[in-house]
Parts: structure tokens; C-alpha cells; sequence
């Protein structure tokens, strides 16, 4: 009975060492992918908020139908 204690707890181990290097592995790689998007992050060129004004366009409501319908008709 110790002797199988010792197999499961022994496989176990393994499958829990595995798992640590795969896991190791994938940090690994998404801290390139961090590194290279910081990088073309930096890289980017710095726009000038001073330089970016805003539209503004005058607000025009709309004519009601009504006034619309008199306005074609006058018009003509």
C-alpha cells in the first residue's frame, strides 16, 4: 500500500512539474508579445493634442412637415 502511495504521489509530481513548465512557457511568450507591442506602442509617433481641434457644426433642427409642406409650396 506505501509502495502505491508512492507511484501515485511520484506520477503526480510529474504531471505537476509538466504542467509548471508548460505554464512557464506560456508566460514566457505572452512577455515577448508585451515587450514587442510596447515597443510599437513607443515607437508610434506622439500626436499633438494642441493640433487636433474639434469639429463644431451649428445645429440645424429639423422643419416640422407642416412647415416644410408651406415652404415647397411657397416656393413655386
Amino acid at each position: 500500500m506505501l509502495r502505491k502511495f508512492i507511484s501515485v504521489s511520484e506520477t503526480w509530481f510529474q504531471n505537476t512539474e509538466a504542467t509548471l513548465k508548460n505554464q512557464q512557457a506560456s508566460i514566457h511568450g505572452l512577455e515577448n508579445q508585451i515587450g514587442q507591442l510596447v515597443k510599437l506602442v513607443s515607437e508610434r509617433p506622439q500626436e499633438d493634442k494642441k493640433e487636433q481641434k474639434p469639429v463644431v457644426r451649428e445645429y440645424k433642427p429639423q422643419v416640422p412637415y407642416p412647415n416644410a409642406l408651406k415652404r415647397d409650396q411657397a416656393n413655386e
